[in-house]
């Protein structure tokens, strides 16, 4: 198991061991759903911890060529999102949207995540079916070439089941 799935794992057990105490009681900051969230992240674009602090790093302008410089704030950015999904160092806003950015996710949703936006729906949304859920776990773990496969074949699928229905209809007109 790469580092970074254990270093979110264990965030995930921690919150879930501490259930019914404070944050401070804990030892952990609230970050919501935000480990679940980074974890799926890393896993759609294949990555990391390590491949998310170098897109940090060179977001903030520093150069590769440095290579010292380089390694030193990769290795701190590093250092800051483990400590932050442990509990032992907070993750500000700022840090959260940063992390997003690097991940080419929604910012909005990364803070949503993390529970510091309050989601504020006056319509309560509808609840899916156990097949929507289905096809909207399978989907999750797709890439955006794959998402694109499958709306291919699932668009094929409705163009022939659309020409069977037409058939059948034809051939119940003909009987008659």
């Amino acid at each position: 198991m790469s580092i970074v799935n254990t270093t979110i794992l264990y965030a995930i057990r921690q919150r879930r061991l501490c259930v019914g105490m404070s944050n401070t009681q804990k030892g952990i900051s609230s970050l919501g759903r935000f480990p679940e969230w980074l974890t799926k992240q890393l896993s759609r674009k294949g990555w990391l911890l390590a491949n998310l602090a170098r897109e940090m790093a060179k977001r903030e302008g520093v150069a590769e060529s440095d290579r010292e410089d380089f390694r030193r704030r990769t290795k701190a950015i590093h250092g800051n999102i483990s400590h932050g999904l442990k509990g032992k160092s907070r993750l500000g806003d700022d840090y959260i949207k940063s992390i997003a950015d690097a991940l080419e996710a929604d910012q909005t949703e990364a803070l949503k995540e993390a529970g510091r936006l309050q989601v504020r729906d006056k319509k309560p949304t509808p609840s899916k079916s156990p097949a929507q859920q289905k096809i909207d776990a399978l989907l999750a773990i797709l890439n955006d070439e794959e998402k694109e496969e499958a709306i291919s074949l699932l668009e094929t699928f409705t163009k022939n089941r659309k020409k069977a229905k037409e058939a059948a209809s034809r051939a119940r007109t003909a009987k008659t």
